[in-house]
Order: C-alpha cells, then sequence, then structure tokens
C-alpha cells in the first residue's frame, strides 16, 4: 500500500465529492460536500492521515468486515478449524473496530469460554494458535502492525489438565456386554456405534437414518465439528447390528428414544448415568473416553496416525499427533518387523 488515490469531481447538483479506495476493504469510499473547501479540507486529512500512520490510519473497519476479508482471500485458513471457538470470537468482537481492540479484550474473552467450556490452557494455546491465522494476516496486509494476541502466552507445553480414561479392548467388550444387558434396544447401538467408529457423541446422535448407507458400507457424519462431513467405513458386526436397529423403528433420525424421536445430549448423559450405576467398572469412562479408547487401540495394533486423522475427523495432522502421539513404546506389542522371520 504505497499510495492513497484520491479523486476529486463536482456534481451537477453543485456538490463536490471526494472518493478514494480504501486500502483495508479495498471498497470505494464517496464523501459529498456541499462546499468546495470542505472537501478540500478531508482530501488533505485523507493525505495527511495515509501519510502519517499508511493503513493503520484506517483500521476503524470492524473485525466481521476484515474476517470476511481474510476468509476470501485466504479459503485455506486455519482460523476456522476449531467451528465453536470461531463462531465465539466473531459473535463477541465482530463489532468492535480492530482499531480499539486491545489485549484485555482478548484476554476478558479467554477467561469467558475458558469458564463456559471448562477449557485447559493447552485448549486455549490451541485457539490462540488458530486465530494467530487471521491477525497475521492483518499484519501482512498493513492493516495493524502489532498483532494484540502476540502479548498473550500460554504455557508452551502444559501438561493435561484431566487424567486421560482410556479402555482396554477387554474393558470395552466388557461394557458392552454390560450395556446389552441393561438397555438393549436404545442405550447397546448408541454405545456399540461410537465404540465402532470413534465418532463423537454429538455426531452420532445428530445421524440421520439416510448417513447410514448399506449399499456403499459407510456411515456418512454431517456438518462435523471441524465443519465438513466424513464417511466412515462400518465393520461386519456394526453394518448388522445398524440393519437390524433401524429396522427396529420408522424415526428420521437413526438414533430414537421411546418416542421415536432424536435423543437429547441430556437423556443420553441420565442414561449414561445410570447404566455406570447399575455396572460399576474400576475406570470412571464417559462418551469421550470412548473415542479415547477406539484411537488408542486402533494404534496399538497397527494403526497409520494419518489414517486415525482421517477416521476422527481432525482438521490436521498436528491435532492427531497432539492428542495421541504420545502413547508408550510399551503401549505396543510386535513392534519388531522381524517377527515372522
Amino acid at each position: 500500500m504505497h499510495n492513497l488515490k484520491i479523486s476529486y469531481y463536482k456534481l451537477q447538483t453543485g456538490q463536490h465529492v471526494i472518493s478514494f479506495i480504501d486500502p483495508i476493504t479495498k471498497r470505494k469510499v464517496r464523501k459529498k460536500f456541499k462546499k468546495k473547501i470542505e472537501a478540500d479540507d478531508y482530501k488533505s486529512s485523507l493525505e495527511k492521515k495515509f501519510i502519517k500512520k499508511g493503513a493503520k490510519g484506517f483500521d476503524m473497519t470492524p473485525i466481521a468486515t476484515l474476517m470476511q476479508i481474510h476468509l476470501k482471500k485466504c479459503p485455506d485458513s486455519k482460523v476456522t478449524d476449531r467451528k465453536n471457538s470461531f463462531l465465539s470470537f466473531c459473535n463477541h468482537f465482530g463489532h468492535f473496530k480492530i482499531g480499539e481492540l486491545k489485549k484485555s479484550d482478548l484476554e476478558y474473552w479467554f477467561i469467558k469460554i475458558k469458564k463456559e467450556h471448562d477449557y485447559s490452557d493447552r485448549t486455549l494455546s490451541h485457539i490462540k494458535s488458530m486465530l494467530n491465522n487471521f491477525f497475521k494476516f492483518l499484519v501482512s496486509e498493513e492493516v495493524i502492525t502489532h498483532s494484540p494476541l502476540a502479548d498473550i502466552k500460554f504455557a508452551a507445553n502444559p501438561p493435561a489438565r484431566r487424567q486421560r480414561v482410556v479402555l482396554s479392548v477387554s474393558e470395552v467388550k466388557t461394557l458392552l456386554d454390560f450395556a446389552y444387558q441393561f438397555d438393549k434396544d436404545y442405550l447397546y447401538p448408541f454405545l456399540f456405534t461410537i465404540v465402532n467408529t470413534g465418532a463423537r457423541r454429538g455426531e452420532v446422535i445428530k445421524l440421520k437414518r439416510s448417513d447410514v448407507d448399506f449399499a456403499t458400507g459407510f456411515i456418512n457424519f454431517r456438518n462435523t465439528k471441524n465443519g465438513e462431513d466424513r464417511s466412515v467405513c462400518m465393520g461386519d458386526s456394526l453394518k448388522e447390528l445398524l440393519q437390524n436397529y433401524l429396522q427396529s423403528h420408522n424415526g428420521e433420525n437413526a438414533f430414537v428414544n421411546q418416542e421415536n424421536l432424536m435423543i437429547g445430549r441430556t437423556q443420553i448423559q441420565r442414561w449414561i448415568k445410570k447404566f455406570k450405576t447399575h455396572y460399576p467398572m474400576s475406570k470412571d469412562w464417559g462418551l469421550h473416553a470412548l473415542r479415547h479408547s477406539f484411537a488408542f487401540n486402533y494404534l496399538r495394533k497397527g494403526g497409520q496416525m494419518y489414517q486415525l486423522q482421517a477416521i476422527l475427523g481432525h482438521k490436521t495432522i498436528g491435532m492427531t499427533v497432539d492428542l495421541y502421539g504420545q502413547i508408550k513404546s510399551s503401549d505396543l506389542k510386535q513392534i519388531s518387523p522381524y517377527d515372522e522371520l
């Protein structure tokens, strides 16, 4: 942005017009004045502001507008990797003028989402890294000279806040046996699907009947956490179970409650709580622990990290490695490539 081209002309109505291309939004701006001296003063103020501050002098553009420009210019930006955090950021800061955004505003927002979602510092660090794509773009475009996000620090490698619960293959089998005894009509098919796909709870809850394709052998998860669809191949046991289960009801959703309606999150939580009371296990597992267990046991059997990324629907391989790349060598069996020699 080496210069600012400003045009001046007079309308037949006698009004004086100053027009220029906003160096940030790239949109044409026109201002009308009754007197020529007013137009000249405005033109002079624009030139002085640009000479003194460059494009930064025009940095009162709303963040929502700048985000639209960023996504248009950088369609592969990672700023949308965490869909919920991206939407929260846009909703909270969309009306802010970029020149008004301060470090303290961002700190307040990080504290807010940490309390709302019980995020760990590790998660907040990931969110910051995601947003860095947007702020680095603003710096490169000379919209701002310094990113306020750069002054916010999180521990580089903070320890995991909660102990990750992972069930072995035999423990998963025991859990499913218990679930069948407890409720073979509703809870068991739901848990069986999560166990055999590694899918998130929400992905399975909103699964439609039409998303289960027996002709191709795929379950199609729509509009997932990263904003993309994902198809996961069904094993023979899952395919057989879902064929029988979907014949037992005519609901639009694949998984339904006793009223043939989509299962709610609260209802699932009540089912799980009651189930765990009747069939306690040594490990305090939750539904996300079944996803972790899928990943752990998949890798333990020799599965590849890139394949696991596709199955779990992670936006980047870095996310998969960060979550599951710390499996100890003692967790792996038959690691020697020469066992069969």
